[in-house]
């Protein structure tokens, strides 16, 4: 979106990640649900989203394919950390509507059963992170790579990630650490 998120398509694309892109150039596009739907006629299993604008998306092409499996992931409380709060009200059966959500915290999860008036049942927990261990995990690989995708500001916490590596390493000397993410617009630094 213009004014919003740096297009990652080519680093995708460079990775071996194949990617559709939907062409939406404002915030709210009413060209991009169609333009989804037309995309998962060819037959998806999952339309997995993120953040309201992309739900709104994922949202219309649920009620046009009430089979298509759509999972939302929640990742702040909308009606007050996000620029379209007010809408939160008018936008709760949306949310009704996905076949799962996946809450990034505990604190999030209670926010969407008690506002957004989701079922217990329908909102899981799934952290943003590994959960602590006793003991490291069972290795079935040697090596494996620890990932990032985020703008690059405090709040992503890529700098405890990076903190944590010589932790990880001892553990685990052969992982690798990957982040990938831009700086955000309204900054125009490089971190």
């Amino acid at each position: 979106v213009l004014g919003g998120s740096v297009d990652l398509r080519a680093s995708f694309e460079e990775a071996g990640i194949r990617t559709h892109y939907l062409a939406t150039e404002r915030a709210l596009d009413p060209r991009v649900a169609p333009r989804l739907n037309r995309l998962i006629a060819g037959g998806w299993d999952i339309v997995h989203s993120h953040l309201p604008r992309a739900d709104g998306a994922a949202a219309a092409c649920k009620w046009l394919r009430p089979t298509q499996m759509w999972i939302s992931t929640i990742h702040d409380p909308y009606d007050r950390a996000y620029s379209g709060a007010r809408l939160v009200p008018a936008l709760k059966p949306m949310w009704r509507s996905a076949d799962g959500v996946i809450a990034v915290s505990e604190p999030i999860r209670q926010w969407a059963i008690e506002r957004l008036g989701l079922r217990a049942d329908s909102v899981r927990t799934i952290p943003h992170g590994i959960p602590l261990r006793q003991g490291p995990p069972e290795r079935k690989a040697p090596g494996f790579t620890i990932g990032a995708i985020g703008r690059y500001e405090a709040r992503k916490g890529h700098e405890t990630l990076i903190r944590a590596m010589p932790m990880v390493l001892r553990e685990f000397p052969d992982a690798d650490l990957t982040i990938a993410g831009t700086t955000p617009p309204a900054t125009g630094r490089r971190s």
